[in-house]
């Protein structure tokens, strides 16, 4: 009797999972391409990403396949993802040296789950002189704070393969994740 009880709540917890699982592709059609861009491809906000953090807090993405989100191609390289919300819209940067290349609307912003950083980003680990000098510039830049540079937030990239035609992308960014979905064959 138990273990029926048990196998009954696995079937019910099945279902209700499958129910609430989130449909990308309907996000992907109900999403709207940008309608703007930024004067001369910069991104307004980049000067003040560079005052305040001792180097790029932005992952880089490496693509060997050209991606496609509605009529928008993005061909296969290298490019930096900056998050953003401008406009009221939360939209992904692709930029090519320093430059906005392309600019992707995000098909829905999640919360990054607790610890999420602590099990996937590995830690370095530091000798004593390492350690030492951290300490000693962490000292230092307590005492003269206007100085100071903040240590970029987390940041991680996933990028799954999706209804087989899709790559669901996943970008971890501080305490969210901005999800887009391009779709892998030109319409």
């Amino acid at each position: 009797m138990r273990n029926l009880f048990l196998v009954l709540i696995l079937i019910i917890s099945n279902i209700f999972a499958s129910a609430c699982a989130t449909d990308y592709l309907k996000l992907y059609e109900k999403t709207t391409k940008v309608d703007f861009s930024f004067y001369n491809n910069i991104d307004p906000y980049q000067d003040e990403d560079n005052f305040r953090y001792a180097y790029s807090p932005y992952p880089l993405f490496r693509t060997s396949t050209d991606l496609y989100f509605k009529d928008i191609m993005v061909p296969h390289g290298y490019y930096i993802l900056t998050p953003r919300t401008y406009k009221n819209r939360d939209i992904v940067l692709f930029k090519v040296a320093g430059k906005v290349s392309y600019i992707i609307p995000v098909i829905t912003k999640e919360q990054v789950p607790l610890g999420f950083y602590d099990k996937n980003i590995p830690k370095v680990k530091k000798t004593k002189w390492q350690k030492f000098h951290d300490g000693f510039f962490e000292k230092m830049n307590n005492i003269f704070k206007s100085s100071r540079k903040v240590t970029p937030p987390n940041a991680f990239i996933t990028a799954e393969r999706y209804e087989h035609k899709y790559l669901l992308v996943k970008l971890y960014y501080a305490d969210d994740i901005y999800v887009m979905l391009f779709n892998l064959y030109a319409n």
